[in-house]
């Protein structure tokens, strides 16, 4: 019997056994929408969590739009990439994407780009309730913009929008929403002139003029029935009332009057925003790190295709890893902050 007990000693002694992280579903009633997220802790615990805001379209927790056929897994193997570096993260499905959802369906058609911001600034007090010291705000594409805007202390409202009741962003209540910044290929201007130069190469050039006529009565607050009939799902009147929305925040103003420590990631294949974006923005920030990740592409993962189909695969296989430079830049600069 001595014997035995002592070779199952050995035997669990020499068998390598990893302590599963703490992950569990939360929900955030906001009234109209229901919004589902999944906070994953280390076994060890953290008092600093990261808030992963998705990018732009239909995307859910995990960095995928499945209606669209996007599966990456960008945001899942980028929290459990961060797990094992000893931080926390709370992802979570956007309004209407995943297991978040309206309780009127047909509100998702109001939805404008602080709906967004909001919803951000209200994940980060919940987190704060959760128990964590520090909340990290990291958005990824268009959530960068939200990042920048929900972290925004001054409540001051974009320049184009000095007179209107609804410009600006306030505080959370109960305290700032963010004790650092992570932008991971966030864009450095207006979504209507990267919208123009994402649409120019497959749009003809007397397109390209409607587009331009298009997004300046957009700034001027007037929503058009005359648009490309090739893009109407993109200009749709409630898709327009969204760009009108976000066209208010210019992302370099929002950095240069942060006074956040703030980390700006690009891939250096990056076909959707490339890291000239995170150039001006490290120029206009106070306290900003700026990291080129080369060969990575916009969803976090490498490729050396040189074209859209050429990164296809970045796009459609979520069986690509993840990028480890990533997670560790995001991890050292969260235990360096």
């Amino acid at each position: 019997m001595k014997r035995i007990l002592l070779t199952l000693t050995l035997l669990l002694a020499a068998t390598p056994f990893r302590l599963t992280a703490d992950e569990r579903e939360l929900r955030l009633d906001r009234g109209d929408v229901v919004l589902e997220g999944t906070l994953r802790t280390p076994p060890e615990g953290c008092g600093t969590v990261l808030l992963v805001i998705a990018g732009s379209g239909p995307t859910d927790r995990d960095g995928n739009q499945t209606a669209q056929g996007l599966y990456t897994d960008s945001y899942l193997l980028l929290a459990e990439a961060l797990e094992d570096r000893g931080i926390a993260t709370l992802r979570y499905d956007k309004r209407g994407v995943g297991a978040s959802f309206y309780r009127t369906p047909e509100a998702i058609r109001d939805i404008v780009f602080d709906d967004y911001v909001a919803d951000a600034k209200a994940w980060a007090a919940r987190l704060r309730d959760e128990g964590f010291a520090r909340v990290v705000l990291a958005g990824h594409s268009e959530g960068a913009l939200v990042a920048l805007c929900a972290a925004d202390e001054t409540g001051a409202p974009a320049p184009e929008e000095r007179n209107s009741d609804t410009a600006g962003i306030r505080q959370t209540e109960g305290g700032r929403s963010a004790d650092a910044l992570v932008l991971i290929a966030g864009p450095s201007e207006p979504i209507d002139r990267i919208l123009l130069e994402q649409l120019a190469p497959q749009c003809s050039p007397g397109t390209m003029f409607r587009l331009v006529q298009l997004f300046e009565r957009l700034r001027r607050g007037e929503i058009s029935e005359e648009y490309p009939s090739e893009l109407a799902p993109l200009f749709l009147p409630y898709l327009q009332r969204y760009f009108m929305s976000q066209m208010r925040y210019d992302a370099c103003e929002l950095a240069a009057r942060s006074d956040l420590p703030m980390l700006l990631i690009y891939g250096g294949n990056d076909l959707q925003v490339p890291p000239r974006h995170g150039e001006r923005l490290r120029q206009a920030a106070r306290h900003a790190t700026l990291v080129v990740v080369p060969g990575m592409t916009h969803t976090l993962k490498q490729s050396d295709g040189v074209d859209a189909a050429g990164q296809a695969a970045a796009y459609m296989d979520a069986r690509l890893p993840l990028d480890g430079s990533v997670a560790e830049a995001v991890a050292s600069f969260v235990r360096e902050s």
